[in-house]
């Protein structure tokens, strides 16, 4: 009689040791899991941290497959994350090279689904995976710098094609190492020279439709990369805000027995696709658009955005996660907070539409602003900065500000400087926007309540008091 028939029936011998080594092996491959994924998370000592991890990982082959799809998932999921998995990676490869082949090829089996399928932010993980695994002497520079131009090349001879592929190329630019700019220079400036070539041929009618302020000439983040690397060619290559391991050096060919890596995509495959992106403009600097001592570069800050939008795109699904993951952003300097205010006030105001709701943005700066209170006063300037501008905002970007200042009243006790909306110089693009914002102030609070919390200059532009459509009483 088996067990499932007979619960009462007792296990032999060997049936115990079996199911004792199945939970030995499922402990076993959830510490390599917990171990690989939370590697970097204290700031100290990060280098013996990776030591320990390669130490701690036992039995590779058996837990091969394991290892690699967790190193891949991390990779596409954790952006700031990515020099030290290269780091770890390089460590394996020395004490486990057949692993490290088989995560490589791994790594470019993933990249050529990415890169058919139109996923632009797993596309751009990848590749930036692959040029800190150059960094750190795993893979050649040359050969990852081949493979950005075989990238780049998918959109070449093809009418409209895009800027998927070459921003998916360019965008990794920034994150080579110094010495390994030097090995790989010649094809690196190759690679900003087509860049520029794109931009020159593409049609930027469309830029206008997608500016915030009518006025202002934005430039989309493509553009803004092909100046700050051009700028980067001309100095030492130095971005301070990207963190490369210490005791790793690049080299031209790298490991031997590393495999070769080239793209397992054909441009004819890449353009049946009709694969399409559009680069969004960079944020508008609402606090920072005055030069001052200390500022970020214009390749550190594009980073800096760059390490936002990425961490919003990944935990967008969990507000109070996002906002820990956002303020963990490796970058030490002054301008951080600001940075960071500006890039999501942008995203929230992006036109045609948001990546999110508006509303997500609006909770994910208050859950920033809960965990670090110094955020409080810079929201706050955002949003004075943007009233000073209203007349010269898209009719789109006023109604959606109006609607988010709105649940931030709410969640503020109606705390706000108030002196803009007052006296009789008020322009119509300010008193609409007002207008709106009480509109839908009065759907998230009590009608008398929001009167009597409101300045009395502020009431002329409540909206009338609401009344039932029937004869019944309001209760």
């Amino acid at each position: 009689m088996s067990k499932a028939a007979n619960p009462n029936k007792r296990k032999t011998q060997l049936e115990i040791e079996a199911d004792v080594a199945v939970k030995k092996q499922d402990a076993d491959r959830e510490r390599i899991r917990r171990c690989i994924i939370t590697l970097g998370d204290e700031n100290r000592k990060v280098v013996a941290q990776i030591r320990a991890a390669v130490l701690s990982v036992e039995d590779v082959e058996l837990h091969n497959e394991l290892i690699t799809t967790t190193v891949l998932d991390c990779a596409k999921c954790l952006p700031t994350k990515l020099g030290i998995y290269a780091a770890w990676c390089a460590k394996m490869a020395e004490k486990h090279p057949k692993w490290a082949v088989a995560m490589i090829n791994k790594t470019m089996e993933d990249l050529g689904t990415c890169v058919q399928a139109g996923h632009f932010v797993a596309t751009q993980l990848l590749l930036r995976f692959l040029v800190f695994l150059a960094n750190t002497g795993v893979l050649g520079v040359v050969a990852v710098a081949d493979l950005l131009l075989q990238v780049v090349g998918l959109s070449e001879g093809l009418p409209n094609a895009g800027d998927f592929a070459v921003f998916a190329a360019l965008a990794q630019l920034p994150f080579f190492s110094s010495a390994a700019y030097g090995l790989g220079k010649e094809r690196i400036q190759k690679l900003i020279a087509l860049g520029e070539k794109h931009r020159k041929a593409t049609d930027a009618k469309w830029k206008p439709a997608l500016r915030i302020f009518k006025s202002q000439d934005s430039l989309d983040r493509l553009e803004e990369l092909l100046h700050a690397v051009k700028k980067l060619s001309k100095e030492s290559w130095s971005v301070q805000v990207v963190h490369h391991m210490p005791g790793f050096s690049p080299s031209t060919s790298g490991m031997p027995g590393m495999p070769e890596i080239s793209l397992a995509v054909a441009p004819e495959q890449f353009r049946q696709g009709r694969v399409k992106l559009q680069v969004p403009l960079m944020s508008a600097r609402l606090l920072t658009a005055d030069p001052h001592e200390g500022e970020m570069s214009q390749a550190e800050r594009w980073v800096m955005e760059d390490y936002i939008l990425l961490v919003v795109e990944m935990f967008a699904q969990d507000v109070q996660e996002c906002s820990k993951q956002i303020l963990r952003i490796p970058v030490l300097h002054p301008d951080f907070e600001a940075i960071a205010v500006e890039t999501l006030f942008s995203q929230l105001l992006r036109l045609p539409a948001p990546s999110f709701l508006p509303l997500f943005y609006c909770r994910l700066l208050e859950a920033c602003a809960e965990k670090q209170t110094s955020m409080v006063k810079l929201i706050d300037e955002a949003f004075q900065s943007l009233f000073r501008k209203l007349a010269d905002m898209d009719d789109q970007c006023l109604d959606q500000l109006a609607e988010i200042f709105a649940c931030h009243l709410a969640n503020t006790a109606y705390q706000a400087d108030w002196k803009i909306f007052a006296g009789e110089a008020v322009n119509p693009q300010t008193k609409h926007f007002a207008c709106r914002a009480l509109d839908c102030l009065q759907q998230l609070s009590e009608y008398q309540n929001m009167l009597s919390r409101l300045p009395q200059a502020m009431c002329a532009y409540a909206p009338p008091e609401p009344l039932p459509a029937s004869g019944l009483p309001v209760v």
